[in-house]
């Protein structure tokens, strides 16, 4: 909640949800295909601005629950694929 950084970070938020790819997912160049390494740091990155006050689209969130519902190896949800 540092207001000197206020902006870069929503700035940084504003990237992220922008290189989101269609499927949910985030990989090393923006709309490219995920990967679950690379959304796993999105997400910890999209919810520490969540809770830093910054503003996102909740979709972000359910977007990449999509994905990692397809990225899901096994029926209780405990492993999941690299793509």
């Amino acid at each position: 909640r540092d207001e000197r950084l206020k902006d870069p970070a929503q700035r940084a938020i504003d990237f992220i949800v922008r290189a989101q790819h269609d499927g949910g997912g985030w990989r090393y160049s923006p709309r490219e295909a995920g990967d679950t390494s690379v959304v796993g740091w999105q997400l910890m990155a999209l919810r520490s601005g969540q809770m830093g006050g910054l503003k996102m689209p909740q979709d972000v969130f359910v977007k990449a629950a999509k994905y990692l519902d397809r990225a899901q190896c096994e029926p209780m949800g405990s492993r999941y694929s690299y793509q």
